[in-house]
């Protein structure tokens, strides 16, 4: 399956990855839980490039209205915690 195919239908992507999780092939369940951790790498990276985006633009907007500061306060927060969660799936302190 191929990163558009797993973008265009992150559903089926999920469901074939736990089923070869669950397969009796040990390379199978190696090779996933190798690109499932490469995942969680890019998307960790990603998540702080955006967090970082995000408090640049809250130091930067200072002066903005309530409703564009509370939104992005709101991202930030989530971003936070996506960080923290993917920071303790890859084990990173």
């Amino acid at each position: 399956m191929g990163w558009n195919e797993i973008a265009e239908h992150p559903e089926d992507y999920q469901e074939k990855w736990e089923a070869n999780i669950k397969s009796d092939d040990v390379l199978l369940r190696y090779k996933t839980r190798l690109l499932m951790k490469q995942e969680k790498e890019r998307l960790y990276q990603e998540a702080l490039r955006q967090h970082e985006a995000i408090i640049k633009a809250l130091k930067e907007e200072v002066d903005a209205d309530k409703e564009r500061l509370d939104y992005l306060k709101s991202l930030n927060i989530l971003l936070q915690r996506a960080v923290e969660d993917l920071q303790h799936d890859l084990g990173v302190a």
